[in-house]
């Protein structure tokens, strides 16, 4: 029996540039597979999109804007200012969907031109968000360690009865060495693998990051490679001892440095998901909902058992994604402005944000969380990725997602072994 393990990423790329650009891309495809994105958005094609490269989605047009395409290369040529359609707007050169943001578009021509504007437009949108984050991620170097860790660990228990890889839906590096999931599996089926374990590095598992997208790549290669290769995927890292051990000790940490006896109200937040039908996918059914309450429920009875302080605590679970009405009826995601004012109405006086579902500081906690807080100036946070505002007269923080690492790493360990050894036993 010779086992592969992949320890998988859904992935964020340190860098948006031309070769990430496809990183991005496949994923954005992902979406549209799983009908969260319509397909009919990959009919249009106008030209080539772009932007100004010193002033993304212009209100108005420049006299001399120095163009970019979406890989960011430079366009030199004539193009035509677009202004963002705040309405459905039908035009000679488009019909232009209500919410489409301003650009540039080199009609019928260009490096785009054969691209659908769908893929050059969310191009456009994740290098904004990277440029929120200063023009780097943070994510894959506070990442990798913990399953470079786990990949010793696991080697040390097993020996050569593993192979173990890496692998990222969306890869970070392409134009170094591709780390696609299917090509991770083909790598490990020409060195002999006979059965297969793939362990997220999730501490919640959804059937939108997972199943249709991690997974789907992983199960895809096996069968289209002819071969018979069992594959066992291990369970979610979240809801298990040693993680509840590290937000205790890091909600213990961010008490110790406010007043003795302050009432706080400690913010757990979470990515979000909706809880509607998007588009044809019934996102209400995503198995994220369930499994972050229950990682969720699991931290909070573990800070309320081993947490004690001279105030008042209060644990709220809070949602930076997805709450808008459409997504999120009778608003039952908590948004961390509502809860801010729930706070409020109970008599504390400091909110400590702990972005525990990721397992570093990812451009969900550090742009879409921001925005949820209604922090638009970006980057706003210091060199440990900590940001402080004042709402509603209560001081808040905002912790970085990269705390006690090594409790990350034992929980990744555990549900690695785990899903290992039911592949031992089932052979």
């Amino acid at each position: 029996m010779k086992i592969g393990v992949i320890l998988m990423d859904h992935g964020e790329p340190p860098v948006y540039n031309e070769h990430t650009y496809y990183s991005f891309r496949d994923f954005a495809t992902c979406l549209i597979e799983m009908g969260f994105i319509p397909r009919f958005v990959l009919r249009f094609d106008k030209g080539t999109i772009l932007q100004d490269k010193n002033n993304l989605y212009a209100s108005k047009p420049s006299p001399n804007p120095d163009l970019i395409d979406t890989k960011l290369h430079s366009y030199n040529s004539p193009a035509k200012y677009v202004a963002e359609a705040k309405r459905l707007r039908i035009t000679l050169d488009g019909i232009y969907p209500k919410g489409t943001k301003a650009h540039y578009l080199a009609k019928k021509t260009g490096p785009g031109y054969g691209e659908p504007d769908f893929y050059e437009n969310y191009g456009f949108e994740i290098h904004h968000r990277w440029q929120m984050m200063g023009g780097q991620s943070p994510f894959y170097s506070q990442t990798q360690p913990q399953k470079e860790e786990v990949a010793r660990k696991l080697k040390k228990k097993y020996g050569d009865e593993i192979l173990v890889r890496y692998a990222y839906g969306i890869d970070p590096f392409p134009q170094k060495a591709v780390r696609t999931p299917h090509r991770v599996v083909n790598e490990l089926i020409r060195e002999g693998i006979t059965h297969l374990a793939v362990v997220e590095h999730f501490s919640v598992i959804s059937d939108s990051m997972s199943t249709h997208h991690t997974r789907k790549h992983v199960i895809h290669a096996v069968e289209t490679s002819g071969e018979n290769i069992p594959i066992e995927f291990a369970d979610q890292l979240g809801a298990r001892e040693v993680f509840n051990e590290g937000i205790v000790l890091k909600v213990k940490e961010e008490l110790e440095q406010l007043p003795q006896d302050t009432d706080v109200a400690l913010f757990l937040s979470n990515h979000g998901f909706p809880l509607t039908r998007v588009g044809k996918y019934d996102t209400s059914q995503d198995c994220y909902h369930e499994n972050v309450m229950r990682v969720y429920e699991s931290a909070k009875k573990s800070i309320e058992e081993n947490v004690l302080w001279g105030g008042d605590i209060e644990v709220f679970q809070v949602f930076g994604q997805f709450t808008e009405e459409k997504y999120n009826p009778r608003g039952q995601m908590l948004t961390p402005i509502k809860a801010i004012e729930n706070a409020v109405k109970r008599g504390f006086s400091h909110v400590v944000d702990i972005p525990y579902e990721f397992p570093g500081d990812s451009v969900d906690v550090l742009v879409k969380l921001r925005n949820a807080y209604g922090v638009e100036s970006l980057p706003d946070w210091n060199e440990r990725y900590e940001t402080r505002l004042k709402k509603k007269g209560i001081d808040v923080k905002i912790t970085s997602a990269n705390f006690y690492p090594e409790h990350w790493i034992e929980s990744y360990f555990e549900v690695a072994v785990e899903a290992i050894e039911r592949v031992r036993c089932t052979s």
